[in-house]
């Protein structure tokens, strides 16, 4: 659990008036937490409450463990509905961030007619949108990286090579520059092309049908085009 992320999204949502706030975007329960779930279909939220008593929703298929939450689990065939129907304030206010599905909320709107539902997202993605200095460290060592990969793969591209190989070059030296550390998003390949005759045509027809790497260094994303 990050606490001082946590207070920080507290503070937004006191400030639109909300008391209660169900956060549903992974990527956000892992930027509050450190929890990493990749839920699919199945329900996955975390409620936060200005009174400190959050609530962490968790399907008995995922696999989790001392999160620091309140934890309510529940299995695929329970009424999932009531479930979070008792763990919110149906008299109140309720905020709902960007992702949570329509097959969620309209439910259990169905179910709370004197639940009012706002947007809510804001108070999460302003605080994420602001980094600390630890963030900001950890960017620029993801850009670092980057820049240095691309000077060698300046040195490795041949004429008559495909973008497949270019890509696994790359991807190969992603994993060797951060090893264990790394996550990678495999680079994007749109064809078996062979390079054409000279290197600027070959780089803009790389550019052109958008072959971006993306490095995840310490979870955070530095996105370049081969330009």
């Amino acid at each position: 659990m990050n606490n001082e992320r946590i207070a920080r999204v507290l503070a937004k949502m006191e400030e639109k008036g909300l008391t209660q706030l169900i956060v549903s975007d992974p990527l956000s329960i892992r930027f509050l937490t450190g929890i990493m779930v990749n839920p699919g279909e199945r329900l996955y939220a975390l409620i936060l409450k200005s009174n400190g008593e959050h609530v962490l929703l968790l399907n008995y298929l995922y696999f989790v463990s001392d999160t620091g939450f309140k934890e309510v689990w529940f299995s695929d065939m329970e009424d999932q509905i009531s479930i979070i129907a008792d763990q919110i304030d149906t008299t109140k206010t309720l905020g709902i961030d960007k992702t949570w599905p329509a097959r969620f909320l309209i439910p259990l709107q169905e179910k709370c007619p004197k639940l009012k539902t706002v947007w809510g997202s804001d108070c999460v993605d302003g605080v994420r949108a602001v980094k600390n200095e630890e963030e900001i460290q950890i960017m620029k060592e993801a850009s670092a990286i980057n820049d240095r990969v691309m000077e060698m793969v300046k040195e490795y591209v041949k004429e008559g090579m495909t973008e497949k190989q270019i890509a696994d070059f790359i991807d190969n030296e992603y994993l060797k520059a951060v090893q264990a550390e790394l996550a990678l998003t495999p680079s994007y390949v749109s064809a078996r092309m062979p390079l054409t005759s000279t290197m600027s045509q070959a780089i803009r027809e790389l550019s052109r049908r958008a072959n971006v790497s993306s490095l995840t260094w310490a979870a955070y994303g530095k996105d370049i085009a081969q330009t």
